[in-house]
Formats: C-alpha cells, sequence, structure tokens
C-alpha cells in the first residue's frame, strides 16, 4: 500500500511540475521538488532507495523538462545516494534533517549542473552561476522539503495497537 501512495505521490508531482509550476514562479525561481521528494525519501529509506528513485526520477525529469537527457538523473542519483549515506546518523522525526539537506542538495544540483553545462560548451558565467545556486530556488526547495517530509510522514507511519494495563 505505502508503495502505491508513493507511486501516486511522484505522479501527481510531476503533472504539478509539467502544468501548474511553469505557470507560478516566485522571484524567477521554481521549485525543484522532485529533488525534495528524493532527499526525503533518501533519509528515510537509506542510500539504495533514495539512489535508484534519484536515478529514475532524474531520467523522467530530463526527458520532460530538459534538452540534454542523463544530467539530472546523475546529478539526483548523487544527492539520493549521499544524502541515504546519513539514513542512520540523524533523527528520523526531526523536520530540520530534510530542510538542511534539501538546501545541500540544492546547492550541489545547481553547482554541478552549471558545470556540466559549461563542459558542454554551454554559454555560462560564474556570476549565474551563483546566482543559480544561491537564489530563492533554495527557499522554495526547503518549504518543498517540510510538506513532503509532512506527506511522506503520514504515509510511512502505521497504525500501533495499544493495550492500556492498569
Amino acid at each position: 500500500m505505502t508503495t502505491f501512495l508513493v507511486i501516486v505521490i511522484l505522479i501527481l508531482n510531476f503533472i504539478f511540475q509539467a502544468v501548474i509550476m511553469p505557470g507560478i514562479t516566485i522571484l524567477g525561481a521554481i521549485p525543484n521538488t522532485t529533488l525534495a521528494i528524493v532527499v526525503v525519501l533518501a533519509l528515510s529509506k537509506g542510500r539504495v532507495y533514495g539512489s535508484v528513485l534519484g536515478l529514475v526520477l532524474g531520467l523522467i525529469q530530463d526527458i520532460l523538462f530538459s534538452m540534454t537527457i542523463g544530467i539530472s538523473a546523475l546529478i539526483l542519483f548523487l544527492v539520493g545516494y549521499f544524502t541515504g549515506l546519513a539514513e542512520d546518523s540523524f533523527a528520523r522525526d526531526n523536520i530540520i534533517n530534510p530542510v538542511l539537506f534539501t538546501l545541500a542538495g540544492t546547492v550541489f544540483y545547481n553547482g554541478f549542473f552549471a558545470l556540466i553545462m559549461f563542459f558542454l560548451s554551454r554559454e555560462i558565467t560564474f556570476e549565474g552561476a551563483l546566482k543559480s545556486m544561491f537564489s530563492v530556488e533554495l527557499l522554495l526547495n526547503a518549504i518543498a522539503a517540510i510538506l513532503f517530509y509532512l506527506i511522506f510522514k503520514k504515509v510511512f507511519t502505521r497504525p500501533q495497537i495499544r493495550f492500556n494495563r492498569k
């Protein structure tokens, strides 16, 4: 049941990102909700789950939104893997951890993306790369991480039967 709910959330995320988000920009930035999902699920499920999810979602994101296929897949794979390494090191119930890892993942994603685009001979300036790394997208992705953390916490929480003893 939880796998089905995760797949539904992922499909809704891509529909949301493809249809609604391009029309809504906040100070010229659009949140990368896929990155927030990869970070939240990698923190809760581990590096294997996070890296495979990052690879699959990155490929889908590249096919839907990018001219170059494979860059987002590689970056989200790395973000999912390295975030998943921290699965046992940090408390799962702390809402700050997904926010911090999403902020770090956003900076890594935008910086690595700019670096790859530079080597692919795209017109990337150092100033433009810094602006993309430290833009309003950081705040938007942090908010998305909080929302997805709360959603996936509900999805992965199993009801417990407690018998009270007196």
